[in-house]
């Protein structure tokens, strides 16, 4: 059809609408996607799971189409009935995936975006959604696809929309006592670093912080490292750069995922391997989103696996106010958590652009300088809810602008190419002012629910302790995904 003479028809095509974190990141885009622009079509490739998140999905999506019974021939006829302008591939090369029915050309513009970063390496998908850190120009040889470079990160996230109030802890809940390294940290959890034998509840100067960690199995007042990544995208040469960081910083740990389960083993016997005990290791299970995120922030600092970055996992440790170190590389798996940190506004104390000798060396100087690791903690936290890397509205506006120019384009008779999306200042104003008034409104609501932490930080509901057979219970969402992590 003509540009401008009807809405424009986006369509998502996903294996992943459900308890995963694809749609952790994205439910709020389809909830403010405009309708007076946009028509929007889900087809999703797996059955519902009946989880909250593809509930939110169904409802929010003007069309929600379950295809997961259909072969890729008739998904493709269906996209192609439903007269889609765009369709979006949310999977790329990952479980569940389709790839086949985008090769039968449904649409006359495909896009990839969010589930697989990094290219296809074939002709069946137009552009890639991506950003200007993640997939810089002097690296644009390394796609097939022409790149919509998103300001300031192709992450969308939903964090301030879901997660606003899930009982993070503030850095105003860091301690002196922490500060002052409690007289020696302590790798074991328990009593070290600080008194507190029997049964009693924390050492002298302990807070609430301090509390909760040693409830964990963490030590209350040494240094605690953490990844929670999928133990996958640990390499030989991140474990060994992560041995050395804790050999060098005295009491510290390194607290990550336990999964797959059999991960945890093979790391510690590879550590012991190199001296290292497993008193220096703790690993979590998995947990819910919002419990996960809150018992997150009792970390000092995370860790990234430079070969390929954490992703939803690196924004959950951003938005629990947890600073975050990453080693970028060329592909754009291994700069993600980079577009991450200069979205939140922290890249430069948080980007080791000097390769992983600079990553080591800049986490054991936060790990020994506490005072520096705790002004970069309030930084971030300064930061957060301002960033536009938690303005999910904003986002969705540039990503609407993004589509539109690339139809338009293709209205035109031109061929794809490479562009820096950006929204006129008029547009970008007058988001501001919607976010003020939602900001306003979500804290009216909250602080009718009690749900913000008062000046005495009661536990927050996400932190309960773990059952008894369990060191630590947490984890980076309650299901497995091999893409968006």
């Amino acid at each position: 059809g003509a540009a401008g003479a009807t809405r424009l028809r986006v369509g998502y095509v996903s294996a992943d609408f459900g308890d995963h974190p694809l749609t952790h990141l994205t439910r709020g885009l389809f909830a403010l996607h405009d309708r007076s622009r946009l028509e929007v079509f889900c087809y999703s490739l797996r059955q519902s799971d009946r989880s909250a998140p593809r509930a939110a999905v169904e409802s929010a999506a003007e069309h929600f189409v379950d295809v997961s019974s259909s072969d890729s021939a008739a998904i493709a006829a269906r996209i192609a009935a439903d007269g889609i302008h765009v369709c979006v591939d949310l999977n790329g090369f990952t479980s569940g995936a389709r790839t086949e029915l985008f090769a039968l050309r449904p649409s006359p513009l495909q896009v990839g975006m969010l589930g697989f970063p990094g290219s296809s390496g074939g002709a069946f998908l137009d552009y890639l959604a991506t950003d200007a850190v993640a997939s810089p120009p002097q690296l644009e040889h390394l796609y097939s696809e022409a790149l919509l470079r998103l300001p300031p990160s192709y992450l969308v996230t939903d964090h301030a929309q879901t997660l606003l109030h899930c009982g993070i802890l503030p850095p105003a809940a860091v301690s002196a006592a922490w500060l002052r390294g409690g007289g020696g940290g302590g790798a074991g959890g328990g009593d070290e670093g600080g008194g507190g034998g029997g049964d009693s509840e924390g050492g002298e100067g302990w807070g609430l912080r301090e509390i909760l960690r040693r409830r964990y199995g963490l030590p209350p007042l040494g240094v605690v490292f953490c990844c929670f990544s999928q133990l996958y995208k640990v390499d030989p040469a991140t474990f060994a750069a992560w041995l050395s960081i804790l050999r060098r910083v005295p009491g510290s740990v390194l607290w990550l995922l336990r999964f797959p389960l059999e991960g945890e083993a093979n790391l510690l016997a590879a550590a012991a391997a190199a001296g290292l005990p497993p008193e220096r290791f703790r690993f979590s299970a998995v947990a819910p989103k919002a419990a996960y995120v809150a018992r997150a922030s009792l970390a000092d600092l995370f860790l990234d696996t430079p070969l390929c970055n954490g992703h939803t996992t690196a924004a959950d440790a951003l938005w629990a106010g947890v600073p975050l170190l990453t080693c970028p590389g060329d592909a754009m798996c291994s700069r993600v958590a980079a577009s991450l940190c200069t979205a939140v506004g922290c890249g430069p104390q948080m980007i080791a652009d000097g390769g992983i000798g600079d990553y080591v060396e800049r986490a054991v100087r936060l790990g020994t300088r506490r005072v520096e690791l705790l002004a970069l903690r309030r930084k971030l936290w300064a930061r957060r809810l301002s960033a536009p890397l938690f303005d999910t509205r904003l986002w969705t506006r540039t990503w609407e602008h993004a589509l539109r120019a690339v139809w338009l384009r293709h209205c035109a008779g031109e061929p794809p190419a490479s562009m820096d999306v950006r929204l006129g200042e008029l547009e970008a104003a007058e988001l501001r002012r919607e976010n003020a008034a939602d900001a306003l409104v979500r804290r009216a609501r909250a602080l009718q629910a009690g749900a913000v932490l008062p000046a005495g930080l009661q536990p927050p509901a996400g932190l309960q302790p773990p059952r008894a057979d369990t060191r630590v219970a947490a984890g980076c969402c309650a299901a497995p995904n091999d893409g968006v992590t």
